[in-house]
């Protein structure tokens, strides 16, 4: 079982497309629709959009492994320590370009005056910086292989 089905409304759905397997409404996302309220897309590509590896975004379903899991985790990671997404934008496609392009909003720095009380002394950690961006690299090649590497 994953994590969609941990979180889901408990609405069946198919174990292979993750779609609805009874008349459920469902919300189809079109190219020129607002990012808000936009969870997971089905079809070519699927999955929350905020939390897209590249790879994954472009629809190469034949490159998905690991390391798309690990891009993942890496934007949990961002938005756990920035209190904000890795990237946004109004429309989905502009979305989906910047994740494709890894035009990635930097995670603030020491030298952001705005203080982060759910980090140590305020600040984000510049090794947990590195980890967390490394997570979220463009090339699967230039991310952690598996979580017990991320760990290391």
């Amino acid at each position: 079982m994953g994590v969609r089905e941990c979180v889901s409304d408990g609405t069946p759905t198919d174990p292979h497309t993750h779609t609805p397997t009874h008349n459920a409404p469902v919300t189809s996302a079109r190219n020129d629709a607002p990012v808000e309220g936009v969870n997971t897309l089905d079809g070519a590509i699927m999955g929350t959009p905020h939390f897209m590896a590249p790879e994954q975004a472009e629809g190469k379903v034949a490159e998905l492994d690991a390391r798309t899991d690990i891009y993942a985790l890496g934007g949990i990671l961002y938005e756990i320590l920035s209190l904000q997404r890795t990237v946004d934008a109004p429309m989905l496609m502009a979305l989906l370009y910047r994740v494709r392009t890894g035009d990635l909003d930097p995670l603030p720095t020491d030298a952001d005056s705005a203080a982060r009380p759910h980090c140590p002394n305020g600040r984000i950690p510049d090794s947990l910086a590195a980890v967390t961006m490394k997570a979220l690299a463009l090339s699967p090649d230039d991310r952690y292989e598996n979580v017990k590497d991320l760990q290391a």
